[in-house]
């Protein structure tokens, strides 16, 4: 990904566009599995920091617009719910959604802007009869 990067701007792109991040990410992975098929509990650190300071930081920091396109992942808070019985347990509640991609389960910094795409489907009255559902695409901002 570093040396892409290098390239395009030395080509004089201004835009680089990464689909989808997590292949990069599981290639580092795989570099770092290679010789025992798993990654030691003790290099995930080494992992972390090669993505962190290598890949991301140079990608959120070089001349170009770079953009990351990922997948939507859920975001879920513990709340504490009370029974019927007056016990109290906690259970897991999703409250919205995040960008997911690389990294394991985040990109490694706050996405500046983060795009939801969906696709809608609604029904539509004709003179006063119902039509099929047309599908339709929608933005939605998530900061």
């Amino acid at each position: 990904m570093v040396d892409s990067l290098h390239k395009a701007e030395k080509m004089g792109a201004c835009c680089w566009i990464v689909d989808p991040l997590t292949l990069i990410w599981n290639e580092l992975l795989d570099s770092f599995q290679q010789k025992l098929g798993y990654i030691p509990i003790d290099k995930w650190q080494d992992v972390r920091q090669l993505w962190n300071s290598d890949y991301i930081r140079y990608f959120m920091n070089c001349g170009m617009n770079c953009l990351a396109l990922g997948r939507l992942g859920n975001d879920f808070e513990e709340r504490e719910e009370t029974l019927k019985n007056g016990e109290t347990k906690m259970k897991l509640v999703k409250v919205g959604t995040k960008f997911k991609a690389g990294g394991g389960e985040s990109f490694g910094y706050e996405p500046h802007l983060v795009l939801e795409l969906s696709l809608e489907r609604k029904s539509r009255k004709v003179n006063g009869q119902e039509r099929e559902a047309r599908a339709a695409w929608s933005t939605a901002p998530m900061c």
